[in-house]
């Protein structure tokens, strides 16, 4: 090992310049000071990684027992290695590219048992390791990006929706995988660094407990997870809080709130999904078109898929738009239990899936949902309501009406809660009490037009058809200057006994994808309908079982 002295002068005497010795030394001290702290770098990220004695000469060296030689102004803790002419020199891309991110070798190493999505990698990268979170989505995506433009992975894209892209090693990047064992090994032999007995975590990790991350069983920390962009997570939680007050000025807020996160972190996968719920609901509850909502609510619910496909709100609100939008029942049902499959204990999923199996006049089944969303999630407004409305589905209307008493005590002025509430009623036979809850909802959600369609087919069922017909003069007002659903139209016509025109009103719902069309099969105010032909050529249009 030639010492910085006699590499100083021998590299001083190639300069063609007419300049003094000392000003050679001095010159070329500030430059081996340098190139001595990249080596030092470089070291540290090997070493953070078990890169060792053994696996790269580059890393071999190591500072002498007697201290550093002094540089210009600073002091090197380090000897350089021999520049001996003809020896191969350390290569300037490709593996120094790999050993400096943080995460590039775990990829690799996760990526030798066969293709796996986004959403696989992530999970295991975060269950596999000491890390208390999970790897931030954009974080995973440039590493990939990186690992596929320097050709040792290979990223698939498959022409689907929802959209799947596969990950997988390609035969550069398997012949890195003798190298990595290497390091796993001696982090086994040397656990003294936290970070490399996280890496030699890998090494040990059985087929069983595989199996177990890729079917989502401890997926349970996947929804916890927050955007490392200061102000996204506060955005996206602000979105989702005013998304479950249910009306519109909630509803725009909670879309802002949304886009504000995502501007702050465009590749946040989670207030994708929450934009996607807030455009459905916006549909649902009469505040927007169908076609000028949903289609919007689907390319989110892509996007958060896009960026992390093993995200389970991505996933239940893919299969909301599937459902109220494309009426592609089995689709939608998929992504339910993708989503159930990801995730076991989400209350949300089971919420969702519940509704669905609800409208598809499943009701044992919906009924045991909503009961493991409520007992996942007791202090849920919404999955105590929609108990509440899937009891009303399944004709079990007293129980449904102590529901909606049972989240009335939660939140006094949940309007959700007195509609479904108004609806048990009116099917009792108590229409007073149908009206006054009716009327209620209505004074509590700001005259929404699905509570204006409730109280006058109540009425016209009660036989007060005078009043029936001012609430119908009073959608077609309100139609003027804002959407209201044929649905609703459809409703006071059957309540006030007039068959062809409801059923005209629900040919007019067919035409524009009205999404309360979900519900045509199982609304009990739909009941004395079902008997006709032109109802039931609906049904199957809307692709619902007879």
């Amino acid at each position: 090992m030639r010492t910085l002295n006699a590499i100083t002068t021998r590299l001083a005497s190639a300069c063609p310049e007419p300049v003094s010795l000392e000003r050679k030394q001095n010159f070329f001290s500030e430059e081996v000071a340098a190139l001595i702290g990249s080596f030092q770098r470089l070291r540290r990220s090997a070493l953070e990684y078990g890169l060792v004695t053994g696996t790269v000469s580059l890393f071999s060296w190591q500072p002498p027992r007697g201290g550093g030689y002094t540089v210009g102004n600073s002091t090197a803790s380090a000897v350089l290695p021999d520049l001996i002419p003809g020896k191969p020199k350390f290569p300037a891309s490709g593996f120094p590219e790999i050993i400096r991110a943080k995460h590039k070798l775990r990829i690799l190493w996760d990526l030798q048992h066969g293709s796996s999505r986004f959403g696989e990698i992530r999970r295991r990268l975060h269950l596999e390791g000491a890390d208390t979170k999970l790897v931030a989505a954009r974080v995973l995506s440039r590493e990939l990006k990186s690992l596929v433009e320097l050709r040792f992975v290979h990223r698939k894209a498959y022409n689907e929706i929802p959209p799947r892209v596969e990950y997988r090693l390609t035969s550069l990047g398997r012949s890195l995988l003798p190298v990595i064992a290497k390091i796993l090994d001696w982090g086994t032999r040397h656990p003294t660094s936290s970070s490399v007995a996280r890496i030699t975590s890998l090494k040990g990790t059985s087929k069983v407990e595989t199996g177990r991350m890729r079917s989502g069983q401890h997926c349970k920390t996947l929804t916890e997870v927050r955007s490392e962009t200061p102000g996204a997570y506060q955005d996206y939680a602000k979105g989702r809080f005013y998304g479950t007050k249910a009306t519109e000025e909630s509803l725009r807020r909670a879309i802002v709130y949304f886009e504000q996160a995502i501007e702050k972190d465009p590749l946040y996968a989670l207030a994708y999904a929450g934009l996607s719920d807030a455009y459905a609901m916006l549909a649902f509850f009469n505040l927007a078109p169908p076609q000028e909502v949903l289609p919007k609510a689907r390319q989110t619910a892509l996007k958060a898929l896009e960026i992390d496909d093993g995200l389970t709100e991505a996933h239940i609100s893919l299969a909301g738009v599937m459902k109220v939008y494309d009426w592609d029942w089995r689709g939608a049902e998929c992504e339910y239990r993708r989503a159930l499959e990801l995730n076991p204990n989400h209350p949300e999923a089971h919420r969702r899936y519940a509704d669905f199996l609800s409208a598809m006049g499943r009701h044992p089944e919906a009924l045991n949902e909503n009961q493991k969303a409520q007992e996942l999630d007791p202090f849920s407004c919404a999955a105590s309501m929609e108990g509440a409305w899937n009891l009303y589905m399944a004709r079990e209307y007293r129980a449904a009406a102590q529901q909606a008493f049972k989240t009335l005590r939660m939140e006094p002025n949940y309007a959700p809660a007195y509609f479904a509430l108004a609806l048990a009623y009116e099917r009792m036979g108590k229409s007073k009490e149908a009206i006054s809850a009716f009327d209620k909802t209505r004074s509590i959600s700001g005259s929404n037009p699905a509570t204006i369609a409730g109280l006058g087919h109540a009425l016209g069922r009660a036989g007060q058809k005078a009043e029936a017909r001012a609430f119908l003069k009073e959608l077609q007002v309100i139609s003027k200057r804002r959407y209201v659903s044929p649905y609703c139209f459809a409703l006071v016509h059957e309540g006030l006994g007039e068959k062809d025109r409801a059923l005209a009103w629900l040919e007019e719902a067919v035409a524009t994808h009205d999404v309360w069309l979900v519900w045509l099969k199982a609304d009990p105010r739909f009941d004395a309908l079902r008997g006709e032909r032109c109802f039931q050529n609906l049904l199957g249009r809307v692709g619902l079982p007879a």
